[in-house]
């Protein structure tokens, strides 16, 4: 998983046995793929659309069948912001006067945000997207002051082991449930009794 324009860490398959050689199929553009030895190395910065891709390496050469590996690349949007319609940004006022309220929308990748630079009396808040600045200052001046803030956004985290290990898991125990299938079926013929399903 990562952000809109970032590189992925290199993802290296290594193949074995009959195999001559690998591909790859599903990467989103920006991504390619090298073969090293009996290494396949995909690398790459993703310049499509957010979105998950699942890519598929398939094993080349060999006379048996080849064996193939799913794997996905999440890319999450660019996170934004955007002062709402109607906010003002540069407010002039009177000492222990109360502020118009400052919102911000954040969107993309964002998955929070913070402000910091704020004066004593004005916090902030973030609700459903908008993160909004509010209060009265209640600092003491004797001088016209410019206090300047700054907002930032929050990128959502790598997930953790133990966030993950459930997917991490059940696509473990798909992969071997579908070998084990390939396996039971290249060493047993099926056959259908019809006259059971009469």
């Amino acid at each position: 998983v990562i952000c809109e324009g970032d590189a992925i860490d290199n993802i290296i398959y290594e193949f074995s046995g009959g195999a001559t050689s690998a591909t790859v199929t599903g990467l989103p553009t920006g991504v390619n793929f090298v073969i090293a030895s009996n290494e396949l190395t995909i690398s790459g910065t993703p310049t499509d659309i957010p979105a998950t891709y699942t890519y598929t390496v398939s094993t080349l050469g060999g006379t048996c069948v080849a064996s193939n590996l799913n794997g996905t690349i999440t890319v999450n949007p660019e996170a934004g912001l955007l002062l709402t319609p109607g906010s003002d940004d540069a407010q002039v006022l009177c000492e222990n006067t109360e502020i118009s309220p400052i919102e911000y929308e954040f969107f993309g990748g964002a998955t929070g945000a913070t402000v910091t630079g704020l004066p004593a009396g004005i916090s902030f808040s973030v609700l459903s997207g908008i993160a909004t600045i509010s209060g009265t200052p209640t600092i003491g001046i004797t001088t016209t002051t410019i206090f300047t803030y700054t907002v930032t956004l929050l990128k959502p985290a790598p997930k953790e082991l133990e966030e993950a290990r459930g997917l991490v898991i059940s696509a473990y125990q798909d992969k071997l449930e579908i070998d084990w299938i390939k396996e039971l079926r290249n060493k047993y013929a099926i056959t259908v009794n019809k006259e059971l399903l009469k």
